[in-house]
């Protein structure tokens, strides 16, 4: 396994694992305000994403494997930003740990969305398309 898909793999690992750990700290801001813990789940398909690219493009057709891997960001990026405009519309003070979890999702979730662009503007130059 090349070193960059290394460091990209151990970086959304770190991600995935600290989001978990804020959202079971914020278990009980998110269930006051009717909100699921999915979104830890959700994280942990971050570190799936250079997999896809690595593993799954030379096995299946040249589109499906950035779309798997841009699958891999979206259900953390909408779960974010749901939890985001239910605690910022209800206004607790009890949220900002929450709030900020999900702010720091959506960052490197659109991080990873970024990444499988690049990798896939990458990979049309080379192939010429």
């Amino acid at each position: 396994m090349p070193v960059p898909y290394l460091v990209i793999i151990g970086f959304f690992c770190v991600v995935a694992v600290q989001v978990g750990l804020a959202v079971r700290r914020d278990a009980a801001v998110l269930a006051a305000h009717g909100l699921t813990r999915g979104l830890a789940a959700f994280a942990w398909l971050f570190p799936l994403a250079p997999l896809c690219l690595l593993y799954l493009t030379p096995r299946l057709p040249f589109p499906l494997a950035p779309a798997l891997a841009l699958a891999c960001y979206l259900p953390a990026i909408a779960t974010a930003r749901r939890q985001l405009r239910v605690l910022e519309a209800a206004g607790d003070e009890r949220a900002a740990g929450a709030l900020s979890t999900a702010v720091r999702v959506i960052g490197f979730g659109i991080a990873g969305v970024l990444y499988v662009l690049v990798t896939l503007g990458m990979s049309m130059a080379t192939r010429g398309r």
